[in-house]
């Protein structure tokens, strides 16, 4: 009798943003960011989405295409975006600044 371990079944491509939508927030309480890719998931998941290493105040799953996000508060320009799903990042550098206040 021969035993084998299997330690990856399966994986899953990572997450790929390709565009954030608005480029830019206000300093304080932004609205809604509409965050387009591929990979996002066939089906509901808890998406993680960062601006420079802050999370989002919310996000949430609209597609496998689509994601929406409401940006922290914040100051700088040109951060990138880091977006989780299931474990796997994806990122796209130097997509979100702030206004000026």
């Amino acid at each position: 009798l021969r035993s084998i371990s299997l330690t990856r079944a399966f994986h899953y491509d990572r997450p790929a943003p390709s565009s954030l939508s608005p480029g830019n927030a206000p300093a304080i309480r932004a609205g809604a960011h509409a965050v387009r890719g591929s990979n996002f998931g066939a089906v509901d998941t808890s998406a993680g989405i960062a601006a420079g290493g802050t999370a989002s105040e919310a996000s949430s799953w609209i597609s496998d295409t689509l994601l929406s996000c409401r940006p922290a508060a914040g100051l700088a320009t040109a951060l990138p975006l880091a977006v989780t799903i299931a474990r796997q990042l994806g990122t796209l550098p130097s997509v979100l600044s702030y206004d000026a206040p």
